[in-house]
């Protein structure tokens, strides 16, 4: 864990960003996977999607601790439907670090 000078909101964006994505991702892969794999297996994948949603929420209780003053918008680093409409310009530094994120991804594979 880096130091609390270390955890910048523009860091909290960033991780908040790859969060997002991967449940944004996930589900897909989910619905992908069960037109090939049998329901006994596709059940492993339900600790998978709980484990994210704890780490959604001990990164969000972590962010209000760091940063006390934030208000509800805080909810949006971690929360939210990518294909909704922008709900804060936090919840916009977020989305753009979203497609940051992967361009990058897509630029290493190419």
């Amino acid at each position: 864990m880096i130091s609390r000078k270390e955890r910048t909101m523009e860091e909290y964006v960033k991780v908040g960003a790859a969060i997002r994505l991967l449940k944004e991702v996930y589900p897909r892969a989910v619905v992908e996977l069960s037109k090939i794999l049998p329901a006994k297996d596709m059940r492993k994948f339900d600790s998978f999607q709980n484990a994210l949603m704890i780490t959604s929420s001990l990164a969000e209780e972590q962010l209000y601790r760091d940063y006390p003053g934030l208000g509800h918008e805080g909810i949006h680093v971690f929360y939210g439907n990518l294909s909704e409409k922008e709900r804060d310009e936090l919840d916009k530094k977020v989305r753009a670090e979203v497609k940051n994120q992967l361009a990058e991804i897509l630029k290493e594979q190419l």
